[in-house]
């Protein structure tokens, strides 16, 4: 749990190499958590990099509903959706219940 709400963290850092690697290990990796958690925290940087990655996964089959979930939410938030699109993945996969607002909106 520690490592996939520092995963959701990480959207919200400035640009940078370090970063985006971490990112891409995770939504390369095996587990569906850390892929949803970091599909969210892609879309947080608004960066159109991503989309290709991001489509492919919403598109995925064989793998969690969470992480399909996720990244299709991301796909729209990065072609310019609000953030409130991200409110639920991110509640769920990092199991947070506090209403973020300031965040996601209403």
């Amino acid at each position: 749990l520690l490592r996939v709400n520092a995963l959701l963290a990480l959207g919200s850092l400035a640009p940078g190499t370090d970063r985006d690697e971490l990112l891409a290990a995770a939504l390369a990796g095996a587990h569906p958590n850390e892929q949803a958690a970091a599909a969210c925290a892609a879309a947080m940087t608004r960066n159109e990099d991503w989309l290709e990655t991001l489509t492919t996964l919403a598109a995925a089959q064989d793998i969690d509903a969470s992480v399909i979930a996720a990244a299709e939410a991301a796909v729209k938030v990065i072609q310019g959706g609000g953030l409130s699109l991200l409110a639920k993945p991110v509640r769920e996969v990092g199991q947070d219940t506090i209403d973020r607002k300031r965040i996601f909106g209403s």
